[in-house]
């Protein structure tokens, strides 16, 4: 499972997930989102500060660069982002595409599926074998608006 922490004032929150999709999102140990995703999606929270309720939100989206983005966000002003090389975190050397394809053609074989879906599973793993570029080492990247 993967971590990325965000601290506004004495507030801590984090947003966890793991290979298989499952998001979660705590507020000072606090879980308050739990959300199934592989492609990202929008997390909608609040926190009560000095007696005010703030309005947050955290985004993931997943890229096929094996980069998944986190932003927070409060009343739908980006606060902060991060980026996390999910795979490169999981020190592991398979790559997301060959495996999205390899799933969604072998399903489409096995059940019979529409020929789209075994096309995009073809493309997916045609695409895992492109040249990467500029593979980085930095994998948490903060950038603030």
């Amino acid at each position: 499972m993967k971590q990325v922490t965000f601290y506004i004032d004495n507030t801590t929150i984090e947003f966890s997930n793991d290979w298989m999709g499952n998001e979660t999102i705590t507020v000072n140990g606090k879980q308050v989102s739990k959300k199934f995703s592989f492609f990202g999606t929008k997390h909608l929270f609040t926190i009560e500060n000095n007696s005010i309720i703030e309005n947050y939100s955290i985004v993931s989206d997943v890229s096929f660069k094996n980069n998944i983005v986190i932003s927070l966000y409060e009343d739908n002003i980006k606060l902060e982002e991060k980026h996390i090389n999910y795979f490169e975190e999981y020190n592991t050397n398979i790559n997301p595409l060959f495996v999205i394809g390899l799933i969604f053609t072998v399903y489409a074989l096995i059940n019979g599926e529409s020929k789209i879906l075994g096309f995009l599973g073809l493309t997916f793993i045609i695409s895992s074998f492109s040249k990467k570029s500029d593979k980085s080492k930095e994998t948490d990247i903060i950038k603030k608006e």
